[in-house]
């Protein structure tokens, strides 16, 4: 959960009213957020193997409308949206 007290690297913090924001904007898709996260976890991934999983979240990132999505060479799902100046880098183990 985003508190009030989190720095990113890049020195940005996030006042009350955005936090607020933030998490009126995750409790409105909370059902959808579990759904998914259920669909993932019973998705068979071993290492190594796990392309199916990565073209689920591929297909839910399109549904989303990223204005670009795909899995690279060795796997990654890699998606973008919009073209301004900063960058998100999203790596999960």
């Amino acid at each position: 959960m985003l508190c009030r007290s989190h720095v990113p690297p890049d020195g940005l913090s996030f006042d009350a009213k955005s936090h607020m924001k933030i998490l009126s904007a995750v409790k409105e898709i909370e059902g959808e957020l579990v759904r998914f996260a259920g669909e993932l976890v019973r998705i068979k991934s071993v290492s190594g193997k796990e392309g199916d999983l990565a073209k689920r979240i591929e297909a839910e990132m399109r549904v989303l409308g990223y204005d670009e999505v795909f899995i690279d060479s060795i796997g990654n799902v890699v998606g973008r949206i919009g073209n301004g100046g900063k960058s998100i880098m999203f790596d999960s183990p």
